[in-house]
């Protein structure tokens, strides 16, 4: 998507839904690109007995 700093202050809701679709949005300023937002991701943690590397240790001590 592509928002002008015009539509930054009017069409927020609309910009926070393209972030929600995982789109990026592209900010305009007289028509050149100042910078892009992007979607956050959230961050994936596992727990230490749940991680790979934990599994093949476990599988490599029972032998």
């Amino acid at each position: 998507m592509r928002a002008s700093i015009v539509d930054l202050r009017y069409k927020t809701n609309d910009i926070l839904k393209a972030l929600d679709r995982n789109e990026s949005v592209t900010v305009l300023y007289h028509g050149k690109v100042k910078g892009i937002i992007k979607p956050a991701r959230e961050k994936l943690f596992l727990k230490v007995k749940d991680h790979p590397v934990r599994q093949d240790k476990l599988v490599n001590d029972w032998r």
